[in-house]
C-alpha cells in the first residue's frame, strides 16, 4: 500500500515542481569562446552563454531547473532473507543463507533553483525511488529423517516437510527533500579568462521519508501456515553539507568532468510494525516498536557533462548513497539448528541501506 501512496505522492510533487533533477551537482559558469558558434538573441549578446546553471557576470538572475533519470540498486548490510538447511546421511551438513538481491530500479531526482548572483544559487530538490525483490525456497526429501532440504525464515516460519515452502518479499521506498544554498568558487582559469577548474559548496537541510517492508508467506501441508508482514518507517531531518570539483576539458570547454560528495546527519522517529497471521486458526498477532533514531548519511557522485546549448547541459555518471541504521531489520537466529526445531527470529536488528548506480541528467536555465 505504501508503495502505491509513494508513487502518488511523487507524481503530485513532480506535477507541482514541473521539473525533476539533481540535488547535488552544481554545473559552474563558463565564458563564451570564439571557437563556439552559437545563435544569440539580443539578451544573450549582452549576457554570454553559461553552462546552464549560473549566469555570467552581467546577467540578471535566472531560474534553473532540470531532470535526473536514476537507475539504482539498493542493498542491505544485513540482507539474509532465509536459510537453507541440508541434511545427508542423518546429519546436517550445510546451512546456507539466501539473501535479498535487488536489481536496478528506476527513480527520479529533480530541482528548481534561483540564481541570486553569478556564483550563488538557492534550490529545492526531490528524489524518489522504489524497489522490490523476493526469495523463495521449497523443502525436499525427508529433512527430519536425515536426508533432505529445509528452509527457515524470520518470525518462526519454517518449511521442513517435503513441498513446504517460504516466499519472502522485500520492498524499499525512499523520498528525499533538500533545501540548500550553493556557492561557486573559481580556482583556476585559462589565459582568455575562461574557467579551467572550479569548485562549489552547499549547505542546507534534508528531510527523509523511507520505508523497508517485508512479506513472508509460509506454506506447510502438515503444520500451521503463516503470513508475516513487517513495516519499518523512518522520518527524519537534519543538516547537510556538500562540495563539488569540476574540470573543464577541450579547447571549447564544452566537456567537463566532476566529482561531488555530501554528508548529512538525520534525526527523527521510526516505527517497526510486525504482524503474523496463522491462516488455518485465523489468528492475528501484532508487535510494534518505535522511538528516536539517528541516521548518518553520505553520498558521492562521479560524472561528465556536455554543454549542449547556451543554457542547456547533459550529464551522466555513477552515484552512491549510504544510510546507516535503515536496512532490513530482521535477524534469523540459527542457534540450535536441528531437525524439527530449525530456528527462531530476533526482530529489529539495525543494518545499513545503500543505493548505487547510474544517473542521466538534463539541466536548463532561463
Amino acid at each position: 500500500m505504501r508503495a502505491t501512496l509513494h508513487h502518488s505522492t511523487a507524481a503530485v510533487g513532480l506535477a507541482v515542481l514541473c521539473f525533476v533533477a539533481i540535488a547535488l551537482a552544481l554545473p559552474a559558469a563558463s565564458v563564451a569562446n570564439d571557437e563556439i558558434t552559437t545563435l544569440m538573441t539580443p539578451e544573450d549578446e549582452a549576457c554570454p552563454p553559461a553552462t546552464g546553471t549560473l549566469p555570467a557576470a552581467d546577467c540578471p538572475p535566472r531560474f534553473v531547473f532540470g531532470a535526473d533519470y536514476l537507475l539504482l540498486r539498493p542493498s542491505f548490510s544485513n540482507s539474509t532473507a532465509m536459510y537453507r538447511a541440508t541434511a545427508v546421511g542423518g546429519q546436517s551438513i550445510a546451512l546456507t543463507p539466501l539473501n535479498y538481491d535487488f536489481g536496478y530500479a528506476s527513480g527520479v531526482r529533480g530541482f528548481i533553483g534561483y540564481n541570486f548572483s553569478e556564483d550563488t544559487l538557492a534550490r529545492f530538490s526531490y528524489l524518489g525511488i522504489d524497489a522490490a525483490t523476493s526469495v523463495a525456497g521449497t523443502a525436499t526429501g525427508n529433512y527430519v529423517g536425515g536426508n533432505g532440504t529445509a528452509y527457515v525464515g524470520p518470525f518462526y516460519t519454517e518449511a521442513i516437510p517435503a513441498t513446504a515452502s517460504i516466499t519472502s518479499t522485500a520492498n524499499v521506498s525512499l523520498d528525499l527533500y533538500d533545501l540548500e544554498l550553493a556557492r561557486r568558487f573559481e580556482i583556476d582559469a585559462e589565459t582568455d579568462g575562461a574557467a579551467r577548474w572550479d569548485t562549489a559548496g552547499s549547505a542546507g537541510i534534508r528531510f527523509m521519508d523511507s520505508a523497508v517492508s517485508t512479506t513472508v508467506d509460509n506454506y506447510c501441508p502438515q503444520c500451521p501456515n503463516y503470513l508475516v508482514t513487517t513495516n519499518r518507517i523512518f522520518q527524519g531531518v537534519g543538516p547537510r553539507l556538500a562540495i563539488q570539483g569540476r574540470r573543464y576539458l577541450g579547447p571549447a570547454r564544452r566537456w567537463s568532468a566532476f566529482a561531488t560528495g555530501g554528508a548529512a546527519l538525520l534525526v527523527g522517529s521510526f516505527s517497526n510494525d510486525d504482524t503474523r497471521f496463522t491462516k488455518v486458526a485465523n489468528l492475528l498477532e501484532t508487535q510494534s516498536t518505535g522511538g528516536t533514531l539517528v541516521v548518518p548519511n553520505f553520498d558521492i557522485a562521479l560524472g561528465t557533462s556536455w554543454q549542449w546549448g547556451p543554457r542547456t547541459s547533459i550529464s551522466a555518471g555513477w552515484m552512491l548513497m549510504f544510510f546507516g541504521n535503515l536496512g532490513y531489520s530482521e535477524t534469523i537466529d540459527t542457534n540450535g539448528i536441528n531437525p524439527g526445531a530449525v530456528a527462531t527470529s530476533v526482530p529489529l536488528t539495525n543494518s545499513s541501506l545503500a543505493y548505487d548506480g547510474a544517473f542521466f541528467r538534463l539541466t536548463h536555465s532561463y
